[in-house]
């Protein structure tokens, strides 16, 4: 491939879509959030028929990607780490990683509340991890949890592929760039980002990354805000009492990552 191909990993409601669009700001640069042709297709097939991921990729994907006339390209799409991730691995797609993070409460509330239940939100079924699949972390008694107790499990899942994903970079010399949504605020922060990801950012683009940055991006208006009856640090309590000894690990990456100075 004669293309810079920079791709994303997030659990979504965490910034993507303002990270592709700081990205357009490079040079020679195509970025892109949720493009067609989607990840979308495929991700309820990735479940059952790994291989119809693998054809996608091979036969759609790539040959969209490749007719971008930039020699850079960029997509965001947090379906990117629910199936096509371990494809681009198999065939061997050169790429670079950005994974996004954002706090997991901040996130599940983020799902929470626009109903974005995994495993009883059927129209979201298609963008969502749920307890229930196969080679995901089990959560015994998910089927008795709370809506919200359902989103955040989905945030640990995808904070437990960071480390599995980034460990798979290193053993094949992927290139893996870390940034907080909070640091998509900083111009400096983001010039950085770009240089690590060999992209060109110049300075006569803080003006513009300042108007997008005081922009609010991909709100779901439709949507009251919402209040829990219970605090959602005791419902998440639940959910790390649930994973027990499985979760310990995971909990330490989760709190180094995050600053964390109590249990959640």
């Amino acid at each position: 491939m004669n293309k810079n191909v920079i791709m994303c990993f997030s659990p979504g409601r965490s910034g993507s879509q303002l990270l592709a669009r700081l990205l357009g700001l490079a040079d020679d640069t195509h970025s892109v959030h949720e493009p067609e042709p989607t990840f979308q297709a495929v991700t309820e097939a990735v479940r059952t028929r790994a291989e119809e991921t693998l054809r996608f990729v091979r036969d759609v994907k790539l040959p969209a990607i490749l007719a971008s006339p930039q020699p850079n390209y960029a997509e965001t799409s947090h379906l990117f780490g629910k199936g096509p991730f371990e494809a681009f691995v198999e065939l061997g797609v050169p790429f670079r990683l950005v994974m996004l993070h954002r706090e997991p409460r901040e996130v599940a509330k983020s799902h929470w509340r626009i109903n974005a239940i995994p495993a009883r939100a059927k129209k979201k079924q298609q963008y969502l991890l749920h307890p229930g699949l196969d080679s995901v972390m089990k959560m015994p008694g998910w089927e008795k949890m709370t809506n919200y107790q359902l989103c955040y499990w989905y945030c640990l899942e995808i904070e437990r592929r960071k480390a599995l994903y980034a460990e798979k970079c290193r053993a094949r010399d992927i290139p893996v760039v870390e940034i907080h949504l909070a640091e998509l605020l900083d111009f400096n922060t983001v010039k950085q980002l770009c240089e690590s990801l060999s992209l060109s950012l110049g300075s006569d683009k803080k003006e513009q990354h300042a108007a997008m940055t005081e922009e609010k991006t991909n709100q779901k208006a439709k949507y009251w805000p919402k209040l829990s009856l219970t605090p959602f640090a005791s419902q998440e309590r639940k959910v790390w009492e649930v994973l027990g000894s499985h979760g310990e690990a995971l909990f330490r990456d989760v709190a180094a990552r995050y600053a964390w100075q109590a249990a959640a």
